[in-house]
């Protein structure tokens, strides 16, 4: 193939395993980090690999994807939009774009934000013997994926969540895919289930010859909340040293390796920053504070003096008095108050894990701190066990300790109980 095909990204879900960053009037690629919303770097992925033309599948007329890249000139090439009228999965989503898909096409789903390191190999392993080939990864848990069975490099089938011991292999499904059209009809024949287009990919494989693709690079899962930490850790390894003209830094802060602080944002005396650090417009960060370890502060985030950050994401306009925050998320609008501290590890230093949709579910991190939604008010003196979720607009009154997840628009006071 001479030029890139052209790029299917399916962005109309929303994902309830989000929580608490299920904001059913913005799309989970839309959360900004490093000043920018996920999605804008994998489109800029797609771009740098030689894609011309691009369709986003979008939940409804008014949306905020559609809204922010408009036709593309931002991003330097065409999109277009469609919308799945109802919520019925990833099959449907794809087969509401199908009047203007051609004769080879990407499917992509709107968390790689490295796009570009795969979509120009997959090319190149679609020759005339294939009518697809499919981006797969080696995981050491693989009965937590859809897993593929081969022969060879040829798939048979994929597994969803296989038994543990029972799998077929330990590579699983990325959500990266280049298909032939004929895949349409298949799709377009197959019942509309939970499952439309992995039932339809099984059915394509067994018809036809499909290949895996072996990715030996980091890959991005966008399914629940603390995968943003990861997404934000290979960002971080982008930055390079910037200090905006327009920012105001003292004289007695340290900053220290990759550091990003852009225009109106204030680093007051004595503050330190390790790098990668990203400060975005207008945040602040108070006397004698320390950020560090892959810590992104987005336009308006204000840390108060005396304080520590570590790995953390503080979205745009939140604000955190003083205390200790590490491996946590820090939703839009929210505010904390004085004395605030962050348990991210274990006594037995095992694995964390949370509770999503009453089910208790390991996280993969033995570090993992608090991830608090949007608008949300937290008290002076208050602490969080790791891995526990605040939803958006709720309070925690001064002096509780939070052990278990909240949920949206609650109110709790002096301490949550024990996780159960």
């Amino acid at each position: 193939m001479k030029k890139l095909p052209q790029a299917i990204i399916l962005a109309a879900g929303h994902s309830s395993r989000m929580f608490p960053y299920t904001d059913l009037n913005s799309h989970k690629s839309m959360i900004e980090i490093g000043g920018k919303p996920i999605l804008e770097y994998v489109l800029e992925g797609v771009k740098k690999s030689g894609c011309k033309e691009v369709v986003i599948v979008v939940n409804k007329k008014k949306s905020d994807i559609s809204d922010y890249f408009r036709d593309g000139k931002k991003i330097g090439f065409s999109i277009k939009y469609v919308i799945q009228k109802k919520p019925k999965g990833m099959g449907d989503a794809l087969l509401s774009a199908k009047p203007f898909i051609q004769d080879k096409f990407f499917i992509i789903n709107p968390n790689h934000v490295n796009v570009s390191e795969f979509l120009p190999l997959l090319v190149r392993a679609f020759t005339s013997k294939y009518e697809g080939v499919l981006l797969g990864s080696k995981t050491k848990e693989p009965w937590r994926y859809g897993v593929f069975q081969l022969r060879g490099n040829k798939i048979l089938q994929i597994i969803e969540k296989p038994a543990r011991g029972k799998e077929p292999s330990n590579i699983y499904i990325v959500g990266i895919y280049l298909l032939h059209r004929d895949f349409l009809k298949v799709l377009s024949k197959t019942p509309r289930t939970k499952s439309h287009l992995e039932t339809a990919l099984n059915i394509f494989c067994k018809e036809n010859n499909v290949r895996l693709l072996l990715s030996t690079k980091e890959t991005f899962s966008l399914k629940y909340s603390w995968d943003l930490l990861r997404i934000k850790k290979f960002l971080g390894k982008r930055l390079k040293f910037s200090v905006s003209s327009k920012a105001l830094v003292s004289s007695y802060a340290v900053l220290q390796g990759p550091v990003i602080i852009e225009e109106g944002a204030q680093i007051s005396e004595g503050a330190v920053l390790k790098g990668p650090v990203y400060i975005g417009k207008n945040a602040f960060v108070g006397n004698h504070t320390l950020i560090r370890s892959n810590t992104f502060l987005e336009e308006g985030a204000r840390i108060g003096a005396m304080s520590e950050v570590r790995n953390s994401l503080f979205m745009k306009n939140s604000s955190f008095h003083t205390g200790f925050v590490g491996d946590s998320i820090v939703g839009e609008n929210t505010k904390i108050g004085a004395g605030f501290v962050t348990a991210n590890r274990r006594f037995d230093r095992g694995e964390i894990s949370t509770y999503i949709n009453k089910k208790k579910t390991p996280t993969g991190y033995t570090s993992l701190g608090a991830l608090i939604g949007h608008n949300v008010s937290i008290g002076i003196k208050c602490g969080t066990m790791p891995g526990v979720m605040i939803g958006s607009g709720s309070i925690v009154y001064p002096g509780t300790i939070v052990y278990k997840n909240i949920p949206e628009n609650t109110s709790v006071k002096y301490s949550s109980g024990p996780n159960s």
